[in-house]
């Protein structure tokens, strides 16, 4: 997984065999008004929009990557947006907050998402009036899941919106006192308090994020022999996840904690970044050499991932020490329907689909563990007598290790967690034990 994050506008080359890139952005959070006569405060800058989407790139070409400034109150400079152009004029850009001019009363809007380009858009809060003497504060900029806050009153500023990371607007000054500043990503600047000459907040910068998939070459290249006696040399440069030639309209999510950057970068899903992410019940501890440590107790990662019926997954893991799930989801109430694995269960594996359960003798405390269609997997190889080849859905989103019985955490488990993946379809033997291979010389 490849990341880079834009404070300032720059360009970025796109490395050999990328061919999309999933960009996030930021519009710049306008200034607060600055006050030059008159005997009122002024009103509070808009929080900028935010935007996101994917574009279509070429391995080799420079992209201009424009990062929006937020507002300056001394000169009424406005504010920005951000902006990415692709492949055939593709483009992400998100709108910048209003400022507010020299003596106005009124709060300025946010960035709209009608102004803003991408496949998910929200908007920036708007600026608050003045209001006793006292600046208006900035609104908040926009989160990645949730509009921002529009600013309201004059002590503090708009809270950003939901997600990471959204600046907050800046409180306004009261009489005789200047606006505050707003805070990165595009927060706008408090509005100026009575008495002259006070200057409003200037508006916070905004940012711009891309995201793309890593060539990921399988261990090897590892040599197969395949039922049909011919030769196979894994093909480099293929995710892990796709090993096998699965498809990759066939992958749901795929999560790598061990080699991440950090514990925020192993919640991303490397099949569809920006899409069904991890995120943390409670968080695990984490490791690039270790991937995700569970505590057995209250540790656990959601999915958003609602099993239905075919779907497959693979997970490599490692030293369960308790009775657990390495992932799951239970629904108990009439038809039960639970879609699950445990490594360790008094010395046997356990395979949980729909409302059957296989055991299989010895238990694994280290390597990989699958379902696909009707079979469990042990590193790759298929054991065991069959599982029901269809199951209700459960209609409960996966957690990562834990089950997820009825929304609620149950069975959490010790364990280290490296890699898992999930799919919508049954994989073939063949794909099950080159992904988990692929898993295995991560």
């Amino acid at each position: 997984m490849g990341t880079q994050t834009f404070t300032t506008s720059g360009s970025w080359t796109c490395p050999l065999d990328v061919t999309s890139v999933f960009v996030q952005a930021w519009g710049g959070g306008g200034h607060g008004g600055r006050k030059v006569s008159g005997g009122s405060g002024c009103g509070g800058g808009g929080g900028g929009a935010y935007a996101s989407g994917y574009l279509s790139v070429t391995p080799g070409n420079s992209y201009t990557i424009t990062v929006g400034t937020g507002g300056v109150s001394i000169g009424n400079v406005a504010a920005t947006q951000s902006r990415v152009v692709g492949d055939s004029s593709q483009e992400v850009a998100a709108a910048p907050g209003v400022g507010v001019g020299s003596d106005a009363a009124a709060g300025a809007a946010g960035g709209t998402t009608a102004a803003s380009v991408g496949t998910t858009k929200f908007a920036g809060g708007a600026g608050a009036d003045q209001g006793a003497g006292s600046g208006g504060k900035g609104g908040g900029g926009a989160g990645t899941t949730a509009a921002g806050t529009d600013g309201v009153g004059r002590t503090s500023g708009g809270q950003g919106g939901a997600g990471n990371p959204a600046g907050d607007g800046g409180a306004g000054g009261v009489s005789g006192a200047s606006g505050v500043a707003g805070q990165a990503n595009g927060g706008g600047g408090g509005g100026a308090g009575a008495t002259t000459p006070t200057s409003g907040g200037n508006g916070a910068r905004g940012e711009v994020i891309l995201t793309w998939n890593d060539p990921v070459p399988l261990i090897g290249p590892t040599l197969k022999i395949l039922t049909f006696g011919v030769l196979s040399f894994s093909q480099m440069g293929e995710p892990w996840w796709l090993a096998g030639n699965i498809l990759s309209s066939s992958v749901i999510a795929a999560y790598q904690a061990i080699r991440a950057d950090d514990l925020a970068n192993s919640y991303i899903n490397r099949a569809n970044p920006g899409t069904l992410n991890a995120a943390p019940g409670a968080a695990p501890s984490f490791s690039s050499s270790v991937g995700w440590t569970f505590n057995g107790t209250s540790h656990y990662l959601t999915t958003g991932i609602t099993p239905t019926t075919n779907h497959s997954v693979i997970v490599r893991f490692d030293t369960p020490t308790n009775i657990g799930f390495l992932f799951g989801a239970w629904k108990s109430a009439a038809p039960q329907s639970l879609f699950a694995i445990s490594p360790d269960v008094t010395g046997v594996v356990r395979y949980y689909k729909g409302s059957t359960l296989r055991d299989v003798s010895p238990n694994l405390v280290s390597g990989t563990l699958g379902i696909s269609g009707d079979r469990g997997y042990r590193n790759g190889t298929a054991e065991g007598s069959n599982l029901p080849a269809d199951t209700a859905p459960t209609l409960l989103g996966m957690y990562i290790g834990a089950l997820n019985r009825d929304n609620a955490l149950n069975s959490p488990l010790a364990v280290s967690i490296q890699a898992i993946a999930f799919y919508n379809t049954a994989l073939t033997a063949t794909q099950v034990d080159m992904v988990s291979d692929a898993m295995m010389g991560l």
